[in-house]
């Protein structure tokens, strides 16, 4: 988490990278600026970080910017699911 992420950098890969609609994967996502910047360019996203010492500000920054519909704790994992992920998770865990 020692490296500071510029916003307008990443916003400018993301528009480069991708289009509105596409995924963008972020396996360190540390604090969520890449996934802020997706969400805020209307693309999808996947954050990944092993850092337990993150996810309180990763979901503070997530907060204001997406409103997950779900939320579940797996091996002492959380994920946030928006609305439109909530049937294929309940069929999964129906199974």
């Amino acid at each position: 988490m020692g490296n500071t992420k510029i916003f307008g950098v990443i916003t400018t890969v993301n528009q480069r990278s991708s289009n509105p609609g596409d995924l963008v994967l972020d396996p360190f996502c540390g604090c969520a600026t890449a996934c802020v910047a997706a969400e805020l360019e209307n693309r999808q996203w996947i954050g990944i970080d092993i850092c337990e010492e993150v996810e309180t500000i990763t979901n503070y920054r997530l907060e204001g910017v997406v409103k997950p519909i779900l939320s579940l704790e797996l091996r002492g994992q959380t994920k946030c699911y928006q609305e439109k992920e909530i049937q294929p998770v309940c069929n999964t865990l129906q199974q």
